[in-house]
C-alpha cells in the first residue's frame, strides 16, 4: 500500500477514485497505514462543518458513499470529493503514514502474545 498514490485521488475518475477510497480503508483498518485518533479538519476545503465526521464514519466506522450521502442531504458524488480531497491535504501533513512492516508484525506479535 502505497499512501502517494493516494495523494492523486483528486484527479481519478469516479469508480476508480471509490476503489482506491476502499483499499485506503482497508490498510487503515488493517493497520498498514497510520490514522489520527482525533480527525483534523481543512479550513481550506469546503463543508468543513461535516469534513471530520463524513472522514471518521467512512474510515473508521464503514459506511459507505451512500449512506453518509444520504445522511448528510449532499450526493455520493460530494460525498467521494469530500474524501479525496481530505486525504490529499491528510497525506500532505503527515495524518496519514504507511506503517513500517516490522512495526505491523510486532504489533501482531503482540496481539497474539495478549490473546
Amino acid at each position: 500500500m502505497r499512501i502517494e498514490g493516494h495523494a492523486a485521488l483528486a484527479s481519478a475518475g469516479g469508480s476508480r477514485a471509490l476503489e482506491r477510497l476502499a483499499r485506503l480503508r482497508g490498510a487503515i483498518r488493517n493497520r498498514e497505514v497510520s490514522f489520527p485518533a482525533q480527525v483534523p479538519s481543512f479550513p481550506r476545503q469546503h463543508s468543513v462543518n461535516i469534513q471530520w465526521r463524513v472522514v471518521t464514519l467512512y474510515f473508521v466506522r464503514g459506511w459507505t458513499c451512500e449512506q453518509l450521502a444520504d445522511r448528510y442531504g449532499i450526493t455520493p458524488r460530494r460525498v467521494r470529493q469530500l474524501l479525496r480531497g481530505w486525504v490529499e491535504y491528510a497525506t500532505a501533513h503527515g495524518y496519514l503514514q504507511e506503517i513500517p512492516a516490522e512495526s505491523l508484525m510486532a504489533a501482531q506479535s503482540e496481539d497474539a502474545a495478549a490473546a
